[in-house]
C-alpha cells in the first residue's frame, strides 16, 4: 500500500485505508492491532528489570563489603525517578526501559496488558518513596553519612 504523509501540523502518518492515532507524549502503553487494551512489550520490561537489579545488587554488595552507602542512595534516587517517568509520563521515556528496548530490539515482542504493569509499578514507586523517605530521616550505621549530603 502506498504511504500518505499528512500535513506536518497534524503530526501523524497514515497508510491508505488505515488510520493510526497520533502518538501522545503522556500515555501509558501502546495501542497494538489485535489487542483491545494498551499493551507493553514484556521483553523490554524484563530487560529493564534486569538492568535495575544488577545496579541494585552491586550497590548492596558495596554496602556489605565496603560499608559504603553512597551508591545505594544514588540507586534509590534513580529508581524513584525511573518509576516516576514510567507511571506519570510515558514508559517510552524511562531510561532503564530505553536500555532494555535496545537490548531486546532483535527479539519478537511479547505483549502484556499495560494496566497490570501500571499497578505493579505503582507498588514499586511506593517502595522507592519509602526508601527515599527513610533515607532522609535516618543516618547510616557509621553516623557520618546523611542522605541529604551524598558526598560521603
Amino acid at each position: 500500500m502506498p504511504t500518505v504523509v499528512l500535513p506536518i501540523f497534524i503530526g501523524i502518518r497514515a497508510k491508505v485505508g488505515r488510520v493510526y492515532k497520533m502518538n501522545k507524549t503522556i500515555q501509558f502503553g501502546e495501542h497494538v492491532p489485535g489487542y483491545s487494551i494498551p499493551v507493553l512489550n514484556e521483553r523490554e520490561v524484563r530487560a529493564s528489570a534486569g538492568i535495575l537489579f544488577l545496579f541494585l545488587f552491586y550497590a548492596i554488595m558495596m554496602v556489605h563489603f565496603e560499608g559504603d552507602f553512597s551508591l545505594l542512595k544514588y540507586f534509590i534516587i534513580i529508581f524513584l525517578a525511573d518509576f516516576t517517568i514510567r507511571i506519570f509520563v510515558n514508559p517510552k521515556f524511562s531510561p532503564s526501559l530505553i536500555l532494555g528496548r535496545l537490548l531486546v530490539s532483535r527479539q519478537t515482542p511479547e505483549y502484556i496488558g499495560a494496566p497490570q504493569k501500571k499497578f505493579a509499578w505503582k507498588v514499586g514507586l511506593g517502595l522507592a518513596t519509602c526508601g527515599m523517605s527513610s533515607g532522609l530521616h535516618f543516618k547510616s550505621p557509621d553516623h557520618q553519612i546523611n542522605f541529604l549530603y551524598l558526598n560521603a
